[in-house]
């Protein structure tokens, strides 16, 4: 019969209840069993049965009423929680902008307390990741290896273990990923379900793209030491091919030397000595004549093939020692080739050339020179033509010389591996001259053209 009492232990009652999540609503059912036990009893006191448990049923029902409302605004207040928990998450691309929004989040939550594990590549072993008790910008400064069997490493003590915990797995699809743990506290026990999902697939996404970032790095790290490596190795190549290029033009002057040397030698000792024999045979026939002592048939055959030997000696001369090659006696020098090849060829030999038709480098007229010798070479010996064209023409474009042939055009074996072919590249190149040549069964084609200047 003590109302205010009853009220008291009521209210002390029914807030432990909610405290600790209970079924608040059953209250009214409890009150209907007092009432039921009472009313058997005769009570104390002034107050009716009926007036006591309708006060309790008014109360408990004001109870239950402001409890539900407080739950309500509790629920919306976790989930508006929990909606900028996964705003700011899904916002996070860097792990350590993700550790400190998860902080936020969880602070927001109400936990002071919380540690966020991820699974190691080794077998066995986790790292600490993120402790909401610390402060810190870098994932540098939680990475504790430990081995997970322990949930926690040793230096986080041993005074987390006397609470209650959620330990909540972070999985992507069937990837393990790691573990979250945080204190029992969220109202609705869905939201650790919501919150351990988004965690999820924040986790996963900013693992991928510090992973990506760590490729790309060692990526840059590779092509960084590849290009050193290729700069290197095409300044080698370069300083080769420059070599190359300067032993070619060394072994293209030695040759041109050589050539001129061994013309020189032909025609001023080789000549003047087959001379000086075709003189004396000449008086020796004379004599001879004279004194009836022998015929001079054989020596006038002596002397004609000896004429004839020198001519060619010195139509040789003439092709392995070019004098005065300037751009104006280029055209002339090519007429005396085409002239002596004539002499000693079964070959019909045309040459079709504007009169104008220079080549104004001296040096570049001597390798052009070179190459037509060459190629008339190749249409002669190799070719076996019976028709060769030699045309020099000047166009808008530059000057172009054309050496075409009836043949049967070059060997296969020549074509690839000839010396010939390739000295005329050479001098080509040396030249700065477009060389190209062309050969098929109808014939041969060696076109030479000025290239343009940049």
């Amino acid at each position: 019969s003590d109302y205010d009492g009853m009220i008291m232990r009521l209210n002390r009652a029914i807030d432990a209840t909610c405290a600790e999540s209970g079924a608040v609503g059953r209250w009214n059912e409890y009150l209907s069993v007092v009432e039921h036990t009472c009313a058997n009893h005769t009570l104390p006191g002034s107050i009716p049965l009926t007036s006591l448990i309708g006060a309790a049923r008014a109360f408990t029902t004001e109870k239950i009423g402001r409890y539900q409302a407080a739950k309500r605004v509790a629920v919306e207040s976790s989930f508006d929680t929990l909606r900028r928990i996964s705003a700011m998450l899904a916002g996070a691309f860097e792990l350590p902008e993700m550790y400190r929004n998860l902080k936020r989040g969880l602070e927001l939550f109400g936990f002071k307390q919380g540690y966020l594990v991820v699974f190691d590549g080794n077998r066995g072993r986790a790292r600490l990741l993120m402790d909401v008790r610390e402060d810190g910008e870098s994932s540098h400064v939680y990475s504790r290896d430990f081995t997970y069997t322990e949930l926690l490493p040793v230096s986080v003590g041993k005074a987390w273990r006397q609470g209650q915990w959620i330990l909540m797995p972070l999985v992507h699809n069937d990837e393990p990923l790691g573990y979250l743990i945080v204190p029992v506290g969220i109202a609705i026990p869905a939201l650790y379900d919501v919150l351990q999902e988004q965690l999820s697939s924040s986790l996963k996404g900013t693992l991928l793209l510090e992973q990506i970032r760590s490729h790309e790095r060692n990526l840059a790290d590779q092509v960084e030491m590849r290009t050193k490596d290729l700069i290197r190795t095409n300044k080698e190549l370069s300083s080769e091919i420059k070599r190359r290029t300067e032993l070619e033009r060394e072994v293209m002057e030695i040759s041109s030397k050589t050539m001129e040397r061994i013309g020189q030698d032909l025609h001023d000792d080789l000549c003047q000595h087959l001379l000086g024999i075709s003189l004396l045979i000449t008086t020796v026939k004379s004599r001879a004549a004279e004194q009836n002592h022998v015929e001079s048939e054989p020596l006038e055959h002596i002397s004609e093939l000896l004429a004839e030997s020198i001519t060619k000696i010195k139509t040789i001369s003439r092709g392995l020692l070019p004098r005065n090659m300037q751009p104006h006696t280029f055209l002339e020098q090519v007429e005396a080739l085409v002239g002596d090849t004539r002499r000693f060829s079964r070959v019909d030999l045309r040459l079709h050339a504007d009169r104008d038709f220079e080549i104004e480098d001296a040096d570049r007229a001597l390798h052009i020179f070179r190459i037509i010798q060459e190629a008339l070479t190749n249409a002669i010996k190799h070719a076996e033509a019976g028709h060769v064209e030699i045309s020099l023409h000047t166009g808008v474009s530059g000057w172009e010389v054309k050496v075409r042939d009836n043949g049967i055009g070059l060997p296969k074996q020549i074509r690839e591996d000839g010396l010939g072919l390739r000295i005329m590249r050479n001098r080509a190149e040396i030249a700065q001259v477009g060389l190209n040549i062309t050969s098929s069964g109808e014939g041969t084609v060696v076109r030479i053209r000025e290239r343009e200047q940049a």
